[in-house]
């Protein structure tokens, strides 16, 4: 069987929450993340991933797509705090979709940026 990967960003400013879309990730068995903020020594928030094992409308994988039931995923989950570069351990998983997902709880003026990798 051959190898698949994905790959998937969230770009956004440290002023506030933020969210990807949902991004199809098609039954891969393993992920991980990097999480990266510049310019922002007070960005302080939690990086979760919420997954979803959802039909889309269409069948197809690559369309826009919000899923009904979804949840947020216990492990893995990043602390920011400040200027700083973190990452996950790799994660068992197998899901139809994810997204990333920051919740703010300080800072302003930098910019966050968290990439998941994935593979089956």
């Amino acid at each position: 069987m051959p190898l698949r990967n994905f790959t998937a960003k969230l770009v956004g400013a440290t002023d506030g929450s933020l969210a990807s879309d949902w991004f199809p990730i098609g039954e891969m068995l393993k992920f991980s993340a990097i999480s990266n903020v510049a310019g922002d020594n007070t960005a302080a928030g939690t990086v979760t991933f919420q997954v979803s094992n959802d039909t889309s409308n269409g069948g197809g994988s690559m369309m826009s797509f919000t899923p009904t039931i979804s949840a947020t995923l216990a492990s893995p989950q990043i602390t920011v705090a400040g200027n700083t570069t973190l990452i996950t351990s790799v994660t068992d998983i197998c899901f139809q979709w994810m997204r990333i997902v920051y919740t703010r709880s300080a800072g302003t003026g930098g910019v966050l940026t968290v990439t998941v990798s994935g593979h089956d």
